[in-house]
């Protein structure tokens, strides 16, 4: 019982004040004498003594009665909004609090020493000093202790709607995907049924694929790689010569990292956007440049609009935000369209505990 009323105290005070009042007390006690009544251990050893007993007494007096009316006023009022309230009840309860003790000293009802006119005015002014000290401490400490509780909450709740978005943009891609695959299986299964069956082959280990990384937020290049082999497969049963891809990607690039899906989108892109035929066969060329992976095609654009499904590179871009805070580069040049991708470089120890 007595630990939890110390915890629920403690949450009140913003911090576990045990060795603050251990030290502090005993610390202050020490100073009050030479400061406030000009006596001190080398020049006055037996006044200071005198002094430092009831000194140690009003300190602790003091301390715990101004600490005792924060807590209960903070229990009263502990949101934010009533800050403005709260701070002016603590005023008005340790000022109370402080003029009633030395009132009471002055007239002989708490234990004092025979002090002249000087030392009760020196013992006032060192009384409001130890409830300043006691009260800058204390609020420092609770502001302090909100401010990084608010920093906290502020953090998980973004935290939480960035994993929000990310289901919702992961949840967007299989459906898309399976649409695609189901129409190409579609137009070939009756011709090439063989094909078919090696369509499928391919389609359901892309699916366990997906399924593996779906709730990743990155994978390394090798995995996405892998995926693309599968994909690139069902593209070329479904264009045949009308589509060219060709992939140069160096070898110690393949344990970066990068946002899952993101190769595949791009393709997937590309051919959403531009003719592909025999006549005028798509090109797509994915290669690493540095810390860069770039997927460019030679740009011919449909005539006729595609209505647009919200996926594609701002599917991409959108990921790549969320998971790394960093951005896809896009540009048209020379004929070509462009889509560089940044390759992440972390340890695998330290994404795994991210």
């Amino acid at each position: 019982m007595v630990h939890l009323l110390k915890l629920k105290r403690s949450q009140y005070l913003g911090f576990n004040d045990t060795w603050l009042l251990i030290a502090g007390i005993p610390f202050v006690a020490v100073i009050i004498p030479p400061v406030f009544f000009g006596l001190s251990i080398s020049n006055n050893l037996q006044g200071y003594c005198a002094t430092f007993g009831p000194a140690l007494f009003f300190t602790a007096l003091f301390w715990f009665g101004n600490r005792e009316i924060m807590v209960r006023i903070r229990k009263r009022w502990p949101s934010a909004e009533d800050d403005t309230k709260r701070v002016l009840t603590e005023f008005l309860g340790v000022l109370v609090f402080t003029l009633g003790v030395n009132i009471a000293s002055l007239l002989g009802l708490i234990f004092r020493p025979d002090e002249t006119p000087d030392m009760a005015e020196a013992g006032i002014y060192a009384s409001v000093f130890i409830t300043l000290f006691v009260a800058t401490i204390y609020e420092a400490v609770w502001y302090t202790a909100r401010w990084k509780a608010a920093r906290l909450e502020a953090a998980l709740l973004r935290k939480e709607n960035l994993q929000s978005q990310l289901t919702v943009l992961r949840n967007q891609i299989n459906p898309h995907f399976l649409f695609n695959s189901l129409n190409t299986l579609t137009a070939i299964i009756h011709e090439h049924p063989d094909k078919a069956v090696e369509f499928v082959r391919h389609m359901g280990n892309m699916y366990r694929n997906l399924l593996e990384v779906h709730e990743t937020d990155l994978v390394t290049l090798q995995q996405e790689m892998e995926l693309l082999n599968h994909y690139i497969f069902l593209l070329e049963t479904r264009f045949e010569d009308k589509l060219n891809i060709r992939l140069d990607v160096q070898p110690e690039v393949l344990q970066y990292y990068v946002v899952p899906y993101s190769l595949q989108l791009t393709i997937e892109n590309a051919i959403k956007h531009n003719v592909v035929s025999s006549k005028n066969p798509l090109q797509i060329t994915i290669t690493n440049h540095g810390e860069h992976l770039v997927i460019s095609n030679n740009l011919q654009r449909k005539n006729q609009k595609q209505e647009s499904t919200g996926l594609g590179l701002k599917n991409i871009h959108s990921r790549y935000m969320i998971a790394t805070g960093q951005q896809i580069d896009v540009v048209e040049e020379n004929g070509f369209f462009k889509v560089t991708l940044p390759l992440i470089k972390i340890p695998n120890h330290a994404y795994n505990h991210h």
